[in-house]
């Protein structure tokens, strides 16, 4: 038997639920992470938070034994960009 992990999907959007529900399915505890968390299945624990946001992702779970990063650019500017993929794995990595 394998161990039971918490996993965290920051930008959990149609991959991020798909992972999720699979390890679900295998046992483990799913935390999905987005900043509109109603699309998410009930099963998941639910955390809204803005990646881009210090204070935000100050509030996240640290119990986490394994982070998955499914963050996309809400656009197509350098701004929303940096945001996504500077700024946030930052933030998270902080």
């Amino acid at each position: 038997m394998q161990e039971r992990k918490t996993v965290a999907i920051v930008g959990c959007g149609d991959i991020g639920i798909a992972l999720g529900q699979a390890l679900l399915a295998d046992g483990h505890e799913v935390i999905g992470i987005r900043r509109d968390v109603s699309q998410l299945p009930g099963s998941f624990r639910r955390f809204a938070a803005d990646v881009g946001s210090k204070n935000d992702v100050s509030k996240l779970p640290s119990a986490v034994d394994v982070w998955v990063y499914a963050v996309a650019a809400d656009g197509r500017s350098a701004t929303s960009y940096k945001r996504a993929y500077e700024i946030g794995p930052a933030n998270i990595g902080e």
